[in-house]
C-alpha cells in the first residue's frame, strides 16, 4: 500500500505542475477542458501504474519433494502433490524437465512397480519458479495418501505429513531473502512508474499545443482518416506480438485475434462507403477484381518467400503441393496445411465482401434493414455457443466470421452518415468522444493483451462504438492523430500483416533464444522495410502488367 500511496502523491504533484503550465499557455481553459485535463491525469496514471507492474518480478526456486508413499493403490488413494497455487492462482511446475499442472505417485508406482504390490515409491522432485510478493504465500494442496512432501523456499523449509488420508491444505510464509528481493522490485517499479508519468503528462502538454493551432472541428467522412490508419496499424502490430508468442518466446498477445475482426469492420466501413459512391456502376464481380487486383499481388509473393524460408531453414511445409489452395485462395474451405497461416484472412475477406456487395446490389433496402444485422447476430450467436473464444480462423467457420464482421462494418458506415444530419457537433461533445475513446481504446488493448474467453465476442461489438465515434465525433485524439505520417503507417500496414510471419520465421531459425520485445522490436522494423520493397515490386509489375493490357487492347480495336 505505501509504494501506490507514494505513486499517487508522485502523480499529484506531476498533474499539479501540469495543470500549471497549461494555465500559463491558455490550454484547457473552459470549465469542460478542466474536467477532461483531470480525467487524463488520473487515466495517465492508471495507464502508466499498469505499465511498470508489468515490469517481471524477480522469483524464488521452490523444490517440492515427495517421498515415502507406499503402494496400495487397488483402494483409489493416489494423489500426493495435486494443485501448487500462488496468490489462489495455481501453477505449473517442473518435473523431468517438463511442466505440468498435477503429477501423481499412482502414476509412476502404475508403470514401475504394478497394482497393489506395497512397495514404496522413491522421492520425487517438483521444481517451480514462484514470484515473490505474494500476501498469502505458496499453497500446496496434498493427499489423501501415505507419504510425506518436503518444501524448500528459499531459506523456509517446510514437511507435510499425509498419513492423515485427507486432502489438506498448507500455505508457507515468504523467506527473508524473498521480501529483499521485493523491496528492490518496488523501488525499480516506482522509477519506472515515474519516468512513464513525466514523458506522459510532456506528451499530453504537446498534445493540447498543437489541437491549439489547429482549426476548428473538420469533416473527416469523405476522406481517409489519419486516426483509423493509425489503428490499423496498431492492430498489425497486436497480430505480430500475438504470433511471436505463438512461436514460443512468450504469451503476450494471446487475445490479439480480435484484431483480425476490427480489420474485418473496418473492410465494412469502406465497402459500404464504395457502394455508396459507385454501386450504381460497379457490379458485385467487378467489386472483387478490383479488390483482387489490389490484395493478390503482395499475398502471391509473401508466400513465394515465405516457402522460400521454409525451404532454407527447415520449418513445417516448405516447397510442398499442398500448399495451392492458398495461391488459390481457397483457405475458407478449410484446405491444409499452411506455408503463411495469414492468408485466411485475405480468403475470407474476399468471399465475404462478395456476399455483403452481391446482398446491397440486389436487395439493398433488405439488406440494409434486416438482411445484414440478421447476418451478424446470427453468426455471431452461433460462434459464441460453439466457441470459446473469437479465435477461429479457418474453413468456413472463418468465412462467416468475416462476413458477419464486415457487415457489422457497413451498418457502422450508415450509423455515421445518420448522425452527420441528425448530430450537432460541439467541442464538448469532443471531449465527451475523447474519453470514450480512449476508455475503449485501454479496454481493447487489455483484451489483446490477456484476454481469450467468451468476453471476446462482446468486445467485438464494442469496437463499431469506437469506430463511430473516431468518424462521427471528431474528438481532441481523432484530431492529434489524423496527420500525413499516420496516413503512411496504414497505407503499409496490409503489407505488415503479410510478410511478418516469414520473418518470424526466418529469426525463430537464426536467433532462438531471442526475448519477446526484442523479437517483437526487429520482427515489426524488418517487416515494415521488406514491406516497403515488395508494396514497391508488386506496385511496378502490376503497372507493367495494366499497360500491357491497354496495349493489347488498344491493338484490337484498330
Amino acid at each position: 500500500m505505501k509504494w501506490l500511496l507514494t505513486g499517487i502523491a508522485f502523480a499529484l504533484a506531476v498533474s499539479s505542475i501540469g495543470g500549471l503550465l497549461m494555465k500559463q499557455r491558455g490550454l484547457f481553459s473552459c470549465r469542460s477542458g478542466k474536467a477532461l485535463f483531470a480525467f487524463l491525469s488520473v487515466f495517465l496514471f492508471v495507464f502508466s501504474w499498469m505499465l511498470a507492474d508489468c515490469l517481471p518480478r524477480p522469483t524464488d526456486t521452490v523444490v517440492v519433494t515427495a517421498a515415502g508413499v507406499k503402494g496400495d493403490y487397488t483402494t483409489g488413494s493416489k494423489v500426493v502433490l495435486r494443485h501448487v497455487s500462488v496468490d489462489g492462482r495455481n501453477m505449473e511446475f517442473t518435473y523431468d524437465g517438463e511442466k505440468h499442472w498435477e503429477w501423481t505417485h499412482y502414476q509412476y508406482f502404475w508403470q514401475e512397480y504394478g497394482e497393489g504390490s506395497g512397495k514404496e515409491t522413491p522421492s520425487r522432485d517438483f521444481v517451480l519458479n514462484v514470484p515473490v510478493g505474494t500476501n498469502r504465500g505458496i499453497t500446496f494442496l496434498y493427499g489423501p495418501d501415505r507419504g510425506k512432501v518436503q518444501v524448500t523456499c528459499g531459506e523456509y523449509q517446510l514437511s507435510l505429513d499425509c498419513s492423515a488420508g485427507e486432502e489438506t491444505a498448507v500455505t508457507t510464509a515468504l523467506p527473508d531473502s524473498s521480501i529483499a528481493q521485493l523491496k528492490k522490485w518496488h523501488i525499480r517499479r516506482l522509477v519506472y512508474f515515474a519516468v512513464i508519468e513525466v514523458l506522459g503528462m510532456l506528451l499530453l502538454l504537446w498534445a493540447a499545443k498543437r489541437l491549439k493551432r489547429q482549426a476548428a472541428a473538420q469533416a473527416i467522412r469523405g476522406r481517409r482518416n489519419g486516426a483509423l490508419e493509425v489503428l490499423r496499424f496498431v492492430l498489425s502490430l497486436w497480430v505480430i506480438l500475438r504470433h511471436i508468442s505463438i512461436m514460443g518466446t512468450s504469451d503476450a498477445g494471446q487475445g490479439a485475434h480480435i484484431g483480425v475482426d476490427m480489420f474485418f469492420i473496418i473492410s465494412g466501413y469502406f465497402l459500404m462507403q464504395y457502394f455508396q459512391r459507385h454501386g450504381k456502376d460497379v457490379k458485385g464481380w467487378q467489386y472483387f477484381f478490383k479488390r483482387l487486383e489490389k490484395l493478390y499481388p503482395p499475398l502471391f509473393l509473401a508466400v513465394v518467400m515465405t516457402m522460400l524460408v521454409r525451404w532454407i531453414t527447415g520449418i513445417g511445409v516448405g516447397f510442398n503441393a499442398y500448399c495451392w489452395h492458398e495461391f488459390l485462395l481457397l483457405d475458407v474451405f478449410g484446405f491444409e496445411p499452411y506455408v503463411l497461416s495469414v492468408t485466411w484472412y485475405v480468403s475470407a475477406m474476399l468471399a465475404g465482401s462478395l456476399i455483403v456487395y452481391l446482398l446491397l446490389e440486389h436487395r439493398y433496402e433488405a439488406a440494409v434493414h434486416y438482411l445484414l444485422p440478421a447476418i451478424t447476430l446470427f453468426v455471431m450467436g452461433w460462434l459464441y455457443q460453439d466457441h470459446t473464444c473469437m479465435d477461429i480462423p479457418f474453413g468456413i467457420t472463418g468465412m462467416l466470421r468475416g462476413t458477419s464482421d464486415i457487415a457489422m462494418g457497413c451498418m457502422c458506415f450508415l450509423a455515421v452518415g445518420w448522425l452527420e444530419k441528425h448530430l450537432k457537433k460541439s467541442e464538448g461533445l469532443s471531449m465527451a468522444a475523447t474519453v470514450l475513446e480512449l476508455l475503449l481504446l485501454t479496454f481493447f488493448m487489455h483484451r489483446m493483451y490477456s484476454g481469450r474467453d467468451k468476453i471476446d465476442f462482446f468486445s467485438v461489438f464494442l469496437f463499431p462504438v469506437l469506430l463511430i465515434s473516431m468518424m462521427s465525433f471528431n474528438s481532441y485524439l481523432t484530431r492529434l492523430l489524423d496527420t500525413p505520417l499516420s496516413i503512411t503507417l496504414g497505407k503499409h500496414c496490409y503489407a505488415v500483416y503479410l510478410n511478418h510471419y516469414m520473418i518470424i520465421l526466418a529469426m525463430t531459425a537464426l536467433f532462438p533464444g531471442m526475448g519477446m520485445w526484442p523479437a517483437f522490436a526487429a520482427v515489426t522494423v524488418a517487416s515494415f522495410l521488406l514491406s516497403l520493397g515488395t508494396e514497391k515490386l508488386t506496385g511496378a509489375a502490376m503497372g507493367k502488367l495494366a499497360a500491357g493490357c491497354r496495349k493489347l487492347m488498344k491493338e484490337e480495336k484498330d
